[in-house]
């Protein structure tokens, strides 16, 4: 049963029972008699209707568990009952079904008829009480399950902003590293050049003291004075430009320094961003606890959850179907038809003659042909070896690696919620692992999704020719885009919890034809 129905299945059985019990207890009575009717309830978790009393007869169809049924008839073994106006037999067996008994009150005794008239008027409006209250569990799961889906992008986002603002500390940081690195270089060469302008400044002293006309004055001769005085005004030149020198490297460590502070304030600025974005983090993923700690305590939402999740899978076979199709549809229209590849053909057929003479005039010496063969060995070699990687997937059953290290702790295939008892179906595996740890494609092909689906989060869907399809989801980051090939063993994304009830983990399926198979057959347990 789908719905709300087959969530609070406990509250549908008695609904079932308390109306055929106001149904009968309302009928009129015909005659004076008592009146017994037989009904059932399936205890086995499948049950066969069959069109005749016996096992070799056709299945009409299959009665899950805790179906109701009336019976209509006893052949030996076996039961004729009336199930959703579909008339079918069915094994008397007590561990295949439970039968009981409904009795009908007559029209002999008047006080006894209104009594039951009465008794099926309340039970009216007890199964009015029980509807109402199964609309309001069914509004209570849609908003718990909304909150879930919210919590997860919150958390997505919040991480992904954290992660933003660290790489910009670093990156703020390593400038600021440069900075400090170019102040001290600047620093020590104005140091040398201070050392250089003290004793520039004593020298200048000393001349000042003894008088540059007295230094001229003592040149022995004309050609000596010529040179004192050049001498002079070398020094005074170079003095001069020594001193623009330090002037200008000062003005740059200036310049370094308030890059430097300014560089210092955006590392706090960040630092404060990076705390906040933190701080979000904690409390949605306290928030995201919180809300997983409340579906695993009720019933009610447990079986919201279960639903939640049914609710995921059916829109990850829409998006695979969807992914098919387009696969399918891009398929045909790069195939040409028939009749017009044959139109082509003959259109651009070449007479036998026209042929040998091009043939004879576009004719390649043997050494350059090969010289050409040897050239295009290699890339021949490497299309081979990527149609291959494409289209022989099947030939790796039970040979592929996991996707990543961990645990399975969620097999494919039946499984019985644990604490609401509500049978499920798994398509894939869940893998336990840690936090960020790598996740690899387990064979080569092309990405065709990439994005956020509800319910399982960050989602990487590889085709690998040949209808198959891999499935990643849970992941904290995707390092493939639509579109973009993947390699055997090459990190795709990382492990997370976007959509995961179960703290980080990857969640991996198989699917051929859209069709999901058990990844465990197909990976290498050795």
């Amino acid at each position: 049963m789908g719905g709300v129905l087959f969530i609070h299945q406990k509250i549908f059985n008695l609904l079932i029972y308390l109306y055929v019990m106001a149904f009968c207890l309302s009928m009129p009575a015909t005659s004076g008699a008592f009146e017994t009717r037989e009904s059932g309830v399936v205890v086995s978790d499948r049950l066969n209707l069959r069109r005749g009393a016996g096992s070799g007869y056709s299945v009409i169809k299959v009665l899950e568990k805790d179906a109701q049924v009336r019976v209509l008839s006893h052949e030996k073994d076996w039961l004729q009952v009336l199930h959703d106006e579909d008339v079918g037999y069915v094994a008397n067996q007590d561990r295949f079904i439970k039968l009981y008994a409904i009795h009908t009150v007559t029209d002999g005794d008047r006080p006894d008829l209104d009594a039951a008239a009465a008794k099926a008027a309340d039970i009216r409006n007890k199964i009015k009480e029980q509807t109402a209250e199964v609309a309001q569990y069914t509004d209570q799961e849609k908003e718990i399950v909304d909150q879930l889906n919210q919590t997860d992008m919150a958390l997505h986002q919040a991480r992904q902003a954290a992660t933003a603002i660290k790489a910009e500390l670093a990156a703020v940081s390593a400038q600021i590293a440069e900075l400090e690195k170019s102040v001290h270089q600047v620093q020590n060469e104005i140091d040398q050049s201070s050392g250089y302008a003290v004793k520039c400044l004593v020298s200048l002293y000393k001349l000042t003291r003894l008088g540059e006309a007295n230094l001229l004055a003592s040149a022995t001769s004309f050609h000596e004075l010529m040179r004192r005085q050049d001498a002079i005004e070398k020094i005074i030149s170079y003095d001069h430009q020594a001193l623009a020198e330090m002037i200008g490297k000062k003005t740059h460590l200036q310049t370094l320094m308030a890059g430097l502070n300014q560089q210092e304030n955006a590392k706090e600025a960040l630092n404060a961003q990076h705390q906040a974005a933190v701080e979000k983090l904690a409390r949605e993923k306290s928030k995201r606890e919180e809300l997983l700690a409340e579906i695993k305590n009720k019933k009610t939402t447990r079986l919201a959850s279960i639903k939640y999740l049914k609710n995921a899978a059916i829109g990850l076979d829409k998006t695979i179907t969807a992914l098919r199709r387009e696969v399918a549809s891009v398929k045909k229209e790069t195939s040409a038809p028939p009749r017009e590849m044959a139109s082509v053909k003959k259109e651009t057929s070449t007479p036998p003659r026209e042929v040998a003479s091009v043939k004879k005039e576009t004719s390649t010496p043997p050494r350059e042909v090969a010289s050409v063969k040897k050239e295009t060995s290699a890339s021949s070699r490497e299309m081979a070896s990527a149609k291959e990687s494409t289209s022989q997937f099947s030939a790796y059953q039970g040979l592929l690696k996991m996707p990543v290290d961990g645990k399975v702790i969620s097999s494919y295939g039946k499984y019985v919620e644990p604490q609401s008892g509500a049978p499920s179906f798994r398509n894939g595996i869940e893998i336990r692992s840690k936090q960020g740890a790598p996740v690899r494609a387990v064979f080569a092909g092309e990405t065709v999704f990439s994005s956020w689906l509800k319910g399982y989060g960050n989602v990487i869907i590889i085709a690998h020719g040949k209808d198959f399809h891999t499935v990643y989801a849970h992941a904290e980051e995707l390092f493939r885009l639509k579109g973009e090939p993947v390699e055997t063993g090459e990190v795709i994304a990382t492990v997370g919890d976007t959509g995961s009830m179960n703290g980080p983990s990857l969640y991996f399926e198989i699917r051929h034809q859209g069709k999901p198979v058990d990844p465990l057959e197909w990976i290498n347990k050795g």
